[in-house]
This record gives structure tokens, sequence and C-alpha cells, in this order.
């Protein structure tokens, strides 16, 4: 509880500076593609889900998909791959539906002994499948141990339109806690001179890579899932088709694994919360589903160590709290101002 008035006049007087930076777009919306649900483990259930939450048809022709961190070198002919990992791209006449889903299975008749049906894609090098394959990348693009390692992996969708000197991410996830081998790696300032008509490279721009880790994995038998659309992502200067940066949504928030129970997978299936979510709506407790004034109240009511240690309603920042409210919470409310996300 603050005591001092003079100290309270003060947090007001910063909230009020802070109030006057706050971007009109903090990216609370999703208008592209986005990975919605992963198993890790067992090896014979593994895929990967993509949703459309868009209302228009996606072709996928120039859509790609990665466990591969140096998949920012596609368009300079790629790169050599590592043990299990897979640069791949969906064939010609793939589309993905409005509001639909398709499932990417690593191998497609495992995938069916284990939940009964088929994936709309597998990846190479099982060549079993009579249904669409997806390709790779470029020659060696595919190992041929091609798997998610149980441990976790960074996964990223990317596009790239075959001219471009670079790619452009569509969607980003860090899925249970990838050893840095398995992880995501940074692009900023890397350059590439690809296919088009120039000799000039380009140079990707800085990726923030503030995405957290998540804090457990799936055991066998259950999956990753998305919670909710993109929460917290910086939607202006990143290396996203839309340009977003797409290494800085919150997926502690819109992903399990981080305090939310894991549950078995659901191939074929995306049930978001239907229930405005963002990490500063903290009043009335539960939410409201905006954040205003009453949870920077909320904030400053509660500023200094939390009772006994423990973690307080206002303790957000980091996302998992360090039993203190100081002034990263005040300002993750601020860098969350307005409506929260909905479906």
């Amino acid at each position: 509880m603050i005591c001092n008035a003079r100290l309270h006049d003060a947090l007001w007087l910063m909230v009020s500076v802070l109030l006057l930076a706050v971007p009109a777009d903090l990216c609370n919306a999703t208008d592209h593609l986005v990975i919605s649900e992963v198993v890790l483990a067992p090896d014979a259930g593994e895929f990967i889900e993509i949703y459309n939450p868009t209302d228009q048809t996606v072709d996928l022709i120039t859509y790609y998909l990665t466990n591969n961190s140096k998949y920012w070198r596609v368009p300079a002919g790629g790169v050599g791959i590592e043990s299990g990992d897979f640069t791949v791209r969906f064939p010609a006449g793939a589309t993905i539906e409005p509001f639909g889903v398709i499932i990417i299975a690593l191998n497609a008749a495992n995938f069916q002994n284990v939940y009964g049906f088929l994936p709309d894609y597998e990846i190479p090098p099982q060549t079993v499948f009579n249904g669409p394959i997806m390709l790779p990348a470029y020659e060696w693009a595919v190992s041929s141990s091609a798997n998610l390692a149980n441990s976790g992996e960074g996964i990223v969708l990317f596009y790239w339109d075959g001219i471009n000197d670079l790619v452009r991410d569509v969607d980003i996830v860090r899925v249970g806690m990838p050893t840095p081998a398995n992880d995501i790696a940074p692009k900023t300032g890397l350059s590439l001179d690809g296919f088009d008509p120039g000799n000039e490279p380009s140079t990707y721009l800085p990726d923030a890579m503030t995405m957290p880790v998540m804090l457990n994995r799936a055991p066998a038998g259950f999956s990753h899932k998305r919670l909710a659309l993109e929460v917290g992502e910086i939607a202006e200067g990143g290396n996203g088709l839309l340009g977003h940066d797409e290494t800085t949504e919150d997926i502690s928030i819109t992903w399990d694994g981080s305090g939310i129970a894991f549950t078995p997978p659901t191939p074929g299936v995306v049930d978001l919360l239907d229930a405005p979510i963002c990490r500063g709506d903290i009043a009335p407790p539960k939410g409201n589903g905006i954040v205003n004034v009453d949870d920077l109240l909320t904030v400053i009511s509660t500023w200094g160590p939390c009772e006994d240690g423990a973690l307080c309603v206002a303790d957000i920042a980091p996302p998992a709290g360090n039993g203190v409210v100081n002034v990263d919470d005040l300002l993750a409310v601020i860098s969350a101002w307005g409506e929260c996300l909905s479906r």
C-alpha cells in the first residue's frame, strides 16, 4: 500500500506521461494464419495444426513450415539441415478456408493409428501417404529423421514469394521447453541477396525476441494448444508478413504450458477462449475485458512487496511474477491499454 502522498502523486504524474506514448494499435487482433496446436510426444502422434482466423481463403503456395532456426536463408538456396529438422512448403493448389484448420503430420500412417483419421498433409521422407505431401523447400531441406523434439521446438510458419531477398514470418511459437539447438534464433541484421533482379542484399529488421519460454512441456498423450489469438505482439517494424514482430507474442497468455493444464490432442478442432484476454486486465479480480484506469489504480494501490512475499493480482511482470508490484507492472498495464483480445 502506498502511504506517502508525494510518491502517490509522482506515480500519477509518471502514468500521465506514459499514457501519451501508448500506441494506438498494440496488435490485439490477428489477421493472418496462426499455429494452433502441436503434439511433441509420443513420436507416432506428432503433428502441427494451422488455423485461419480470417474470413478469407488463403492460398498456401507461398507458405512454408520449419523447425530450423536458419530458415531465413531459404531465398539464398537454404542451408544444410540439422538432424531432426525440416523446412517444407505447401504443394500447388493448397489452400485453407476461412476459419479453417489444416493438420500436418510427421508420419501420416502413425497419425492415423493414433487418431483414427488421416492428416491433411505429411512431411517427407515418409512416402506411404496417398494424400498431399509437403515439399522440401530446397535440396536437403528435410532430415531423414525429421521429427519434433520431445523437450520442445521453435516452430515457424513463414512466407516467401520465390523472388524477394527475405522471407516474412507469419507465426512463431516456442513449444515446450526447447534446447538452444531446437529453439528459434534472431534474424536481426542478417543480409541476403536472393533471386530478385538486383544485386543488392536486403537486411532483416530487428527481432526483439521477447516471446517467453513455456514453463512446462506437455507429456505424451497431451498437446500444446493455442488458447487465444495473439496478445502483446509488436505491430510495426518487424519481419512479419504484415510488419509485426512475431518473436514478441506473449505465449504465456495465448498458449497453455505456463500454468494452464494440458489436455489431450484435438487435431482439426480449434477452441479459443470466448472471453477477452490480456495480462493487464486485473480489475475487478477476474477482469472485465478492457485495460483502463481501474487496472492502473489496482497497481498503484498494491504497490510494493506482495503480502508475505506471495504473488498478488497486480504482479504481472515478468509473466510469472516476482513477488513485488513496481514500475514494471505499471508499464505492463499501460502497454496493454484498451480492449482485450476477443475471438
